[in-house]
């Protein structure tokens, strides 16, 4: 996995919401940003964001429960999505401050 994406293209390329890591296509990705855990993903065809809430006292984040933030119809719609002090998703993908920490 890479440490960050460096365009947006190259996201829209990975996460197209079908599973296929041979051909590196995901429909899922979990992410820390600033201290805040999230999560992106495709169901039945939506685009889902969720905030993670995370147990505490743990070396590797576990997550407690979610928080559906937004669903969108499209991916630019999800791309343009203010998270975190107004910043759009699609800048923290290729922010440094940005951890990716797994996909699917």
């Amino acid at each position: 996995m890479n440490d960050n994406y460096k365009n947006i293209d190259d996201f829209k390329k990975q996460y197209t919401g079908q599973r296929d890591p041979a051909n590196d296509k995901w429909y899922g990705l979990e992410f820390s940003y600033l201290g805040n855990y999230y999560r992106f993903d495709y169901i039945d065809q939506t685009i889902n964001l969720y905030a993670l809430i995370i147990a505490k006292n743990s070396q590797y984040p576990d997550i407690k429960k979610t928080k559906l933030l937004s669903s969108f119809s499209n991916i630019d719609d999800a791309l343009n999505y203010c998270i975190d002090d107004n910043k759009k998703f699609k800048d923290i993908l290729i922010s440094q401050e940005i951890e990716l920490l797994g996909q699917d």
